[in-house]
């Protein structure tokens, strides 16, 4: 199993390679999602490279952010220049980047992103489909669900086994944008959910502690894991280094320092709750005054430990000394031979080099990544050579060799330009979003309800017929029956699935459902919707996240539609932070968490599989006509709204009116960082 190590920045890349990681990952440009880390500029990325691959180390570089239209031109160019430089894989989140990676260098390994959401068997196909050949899953599985998706794809699967983990489902997190119009789709998360959010149960409310799963390698490796990801791009080099020693150390059999692998970072500790399936209370965690100070004590003896160069490189090495002839010496790692020369020999006035001697000279590779696996002597009689000459010689033909093994070898690259084309606006249409049956009106031209409600009551699918649309969950953690759900609606006569995660444009594939793609899918650019559009959508909601001016800009291959009324979900848990020390009993599926400032937000549950926080107040923008020329669709995203509220919202949005009360237009007319 591969041990995959964050390097944020140069130091940090030289610990992972020195404690023993098989590849590394980190940011290149301003298109991953740790753009506050030290990262990689254009030299510096062929540096790395450069250092990695002499070493055998795989190096993967991250383009992992939601890109607008703008961007696509310098997103082409750092996709390029990643091929051009001869990396080993791209991780990607946004279908636009997929599909540059696809066409400017279609032999270029492409990874998801756990920002992609990918939690089950289909998400998995789809990912498949369209040309990926590794998913990071979400970061909520168990052992037993990662199995599978193993069982069900040829996919890699590359898991989290250590470092920070998000309250929120990555990729699913609207937290940082909406509170401080910093994006975490975008690189910029400022993490408020460290903050002091309060629930029923005490503080930290929204933090937990970070993932060490490093004693469960074997089992995850028995379970199909192909790579082990340590979490930790912004993270000092000691931290790097320490979790990678490890990783390997367990991979190996061998015992490692858990006091020191907590005392460098943890928030109270760590937790490998998800991976167990007990997601409780004690997953929760803050970073104390205790931990920080912890760190001091062990960095100096960390740092001590990757001063060196690791030893990493089998070589073979071929001693020739003849007579009148330099010596040479020939340098083998499997795949790469380079021969160098050096002093000729003299004849032997009292003691002649022996083969014992020469070996123990050429051996000798301290301060080199090589070992030497294998040698091979030949010495004619009576010659002598010196320690000094032997030792030059072999320097150079290690050296030889690391510039060899270090060589940039570009991958084939093509010239690629998106076609891309707009439908034009038509007639606009108002969706209406329901949580609960007991809000439930008529009003709108569409109704969108959670499909598992509709198969349970057939007097819904009578009582609105072909205005209904079945909302897929945001999470599904589970598939079993779904297929089977979706054949009986249709048979009811609903023909349109609400998709808010790539698994459900898979599940519903074939089954003749018009697909209608939710604002969770993080389209933000032309051409992933282009992309989306070839999975089967049909319609599609453009991100919340997309300010107005970009979304009027998009070319539209579909119709689209924006989120137009809502308290929107700015986080959504698999651990609920309202949950009490007997888990979900007792509770009524709704409940409050406060920040600092005493304000408000709302926990709602969806069937005790996951849970949504609520923004406070709700996004209303139907009164924006003018600006919304293009939008074929106003969807009005309805949760703890009484029946009375629900008609008089979509009265006012047939009118292009506001409605009373408190609203915001949220980030449709701000430019996110």
């Amino acid at each position: 199993m591969e041990i995959l190590a964050p390097a944020g920045g140069k130091e940090q890349l030289t610990a992972a390679v020195r404690s023993g990681a098989d590849a590394v990952y980190l940011g290149a440009g301003n298109f991953n999602a740790r753009r506050n880390a030290e990262n990689f500029d254009r030299d510096g990325l062929r540096q790395a490279l450069i250092y990695c691959h002499a070493r055998g180390v795989k190096v993967y570089v991250a383009l992992n952010t939601v890109i607008t239209d703008a961007e696509l031109e310098a997103a082409r160019a750092e996709v390029e220049n990643a091929a051009l430089l001869g990396a080993d894989g791209v991780i990607v989140q946004d279908l636009a980047m997929a599909r540059l990676v696809k066409s400017i260098s279609p032999d270029m390994p492409l990874h998801a992103s756990t920002q992609m959401t990918v939690h089950n068997a289909s998400g998995a196909a789809a990912l498949e489909r369209l040309g990926f050949t590794r998913v990071v899953p979400a970061r909520e599985l168990s052992i037993s669900e990662l199995k599978k998706i193993r069982e069900s794809t040829s996919l890699e699967l590359e898991v989290f086994v250590h470092g920070a983990l998000c309250m929120c489902v990555s990729g699913q997190c609207y937290l940082s944008s909406v509170l401080g119009q910093r994006s975490a789709n975008r690189g910029l998360c400022a993490q408020p959910c460290r903050l002091d959010f309060r629930s029923k149960n005490g503080g930290s409310a929204l933090s937990l502690k970070d993932l060490s799963a490093v004693e469960m390698l074997p089992e995850l490796e028995k379970s199909g894991v192909t790579s082990a990801k340590i979490e930790g791009r912004m993270k000092r080099p000691e931290y790097v280094a320490e979790a990678t020693r490890a990783c390997v150390r367990t991979l190996a059999g061998q015992s490692y320092d858990k006091a020191r692998l907590q005392a460098v970072f943890s928030r109270g500790g760590f937790t490998n709750g998800y991976l167990m399936a007990k997601r409780d209370r004690d997953m929760f965690g803050h970073r104390t005054k205790q931990d920080v100070t912890s760190a001091v004590p062990v960095l100096k003896a960390i740092a001590a430990d990757y001063r060196a160069e690791l030893q990493r490189v089998p070589v073979s090495m071929t001693l020739t000394v003849k007579a009148g002839a330099p010596a040479l010496l020939s340098v083998f790692d499997g795949k790469n031979k380079v021969t160098v020369s050096g002093e000729i020999p003299q004849d032997a006035q009292k003691r002649a080099l022996s083969e014992k001697d020469a070996e123990n000279a050429i051996k000798k590779c301290g301060g080199t990544p090589f070992y030497a696996k294998k040698t091979d002597i030949s010495i004619e009689d009576g010659l002598f050579l010196s320690v000094s000459a032997l030792n030059s010689l072999r320097k150079e033909g290690l050296s030889r060799m690391l510039d060899v093994r270090g060589k940039i070898t570009p991958r084939k690259t093509m010239e690629y330009s998106p076609a891309l084309y707009d439908i034009g606006g038509g007639k606009l249409r108002i969706y209406a979003r329901f949580e609960s049956k007991e809000s439930m009106c008529d009003g709108a031209d569409k109704i969108i309800f959670d499909y598992e409600k509709l198969y349970n009551d057939i007097s819904l699918c009578n009582e609105f017929k072909e205005k209904l649309i079945a909302e897929l969950p945001a999470l599904m953690f589970s598939e079993v029956g779904a297929r089977e759900r979706l054949m009986e609606l249709k048979r009811r006569g609903i023909n349109a699935v609400y998709a808010p995660n790539l698994y459900a444009t898979e599940l519903a594939r074939g089954l003749g459902f018009k697909l209608i793609g939710g604002f969770r899918l993080n389209i933000n650019n032309s051409l992933a919707l282009a992309e989306y559009a070839k999975t089967g959508l049909s319609e599609a909601e453009i991100s919340f996240e997309c300010s107005l001016s970009r979304f009027e800009r998009l070319k539209k291959p579909i119709p689209c539609g924006i989120a137009a009324y809502g308290k929107m979900p700015l986080m959504t848990f698999r651990n609920c932070p309202i949950k009490g020390e007997r888990g979900c009993d007792r509770c009524i599926g709704r409940g409050k968490i406060t920040d600092r400032f005493n304000n408000e937000f709302t926990v709602v549950c969806h069937s005790k599989r996951y849970s949504t926080l609520l923004n406070p107040k709700p996004i209303y923008m139907c009164d924006k006509r003018e600006l919304l020329k293009s939008a074929d669709f106003l969807t009005l995203h309805f949760t703890d709204e009484s029946k009375s509220e629900c008609e008089r919202i979509i009265e006012c949005a047939r009118r292009g009116t506001a409605p009373e009360g408190e609203f915001t237009r949220a980030l449709y007319f701000k430019t996110l960082k």
